[in-house]
């Protein structure tokens, strides 16, 4: 959203109010004025004016101030969940030994579906427990990626008076997806399956949404964003559970 709109946005109620008195009493201290009388008064009403519109400009500058400061955090954690979806599909891709996907920001359905399909549910991925060195098997490894998701997701409601509606609603969608639901029941119990093709529908939706929400980045939030990617995030640890 450009600068302008915030200005607007922030230079509204009390701080409008404050700079319409301000110009109201600038008007009458011109218009009120007594050629033959003291210049006092009006001088003094003039400087209220003054003072009224001055207060109501800092006021707004100031709250524009702290609205960008929020949104660069915002603009922050946005980036970290989009770079959590492209890292998850990039290390599974290449684990399944489809080399020409590990870039693919918005995979497919077909494409998330020829990377899981070689992918065994309780097999080793590629990350490790911090707790005893124990390989987490693929359940486990898009479990941390969801609870890493959804712990940013809240870092981004802590903002909640300040979020746009079309923010709120994307990420309302992404924390509600059925992935996120799926990993935490197939987590807990394992299903026989050989293969994690059952899962790549609602995988599928998850790299959807997320494909909106960059959409909406590129659009709104990535000049606000850092360029690198967070520390302690490339290499995911979970406890052993």
């Amino acid at each position: 959203m450009p600068k302008l709109v915030h200005l607007i946005e922030y230079f509204t109620g009390p701080v409008i109010l404050s700079t319409v008195v301000g110009i109201a009493l600038l008007g009458l201290a011109f218009l009120g004025r007594d050629p033959e009388g003291s210049p006092l008064i009006p001088i003094l009403i003039a400087l209220c004016g003054l003072l009224a519109i001055f207060a109501g400009v800092w006021a707004g500058v100031q709250k524009t101030g702290k609205l960008n400061t929020i949104r660069r955090a915002v603009a922050t954690q946005v980036g970290h969940i989009i770079y959590l979806s492209e890292l998850q599909f990039s290390q599974m891709a290449i684990a399944a030994r489809k080399i020409e996907l590990r870039r693919t920001k918005s995979p497919s359905e077909e494409e998330v579906l020829s990377v899981f399909a070689s992918l065994a549910p309780l097999g080793n991925s590629v990350l490790v427990s911090a707790q005893n060195n124990r390989t987490l098997n693929w359940l486990e490894f898009m479990e941390q990626y969801s609870l890493m998701t959804l712990n940013k997701i809240e870092e981004i409601q802590k903002y909640m008076p300040f979020l746009e509606p079309e923010l709120v609603e994307l990420l309302g969608r992404l924390s509600d997806c059925y992935h996120f639901k799926e990993v935490r029941v197939t987590r807990a119990m394992p299903p026989g399956n050989q293969d994690l093709s059952y899962a790549a529908g609602f995988f599928s939706n998850y790299q959807s949404i997320v494909s909106e929400i960059r959409e909406y980045f590129n659009r709104n939030l990535k000049s606000l964003s850092s360029s690198s990617p967070p520390m302690g995030m490339v290499v995911p640890v979970t406890p052993d559970q």
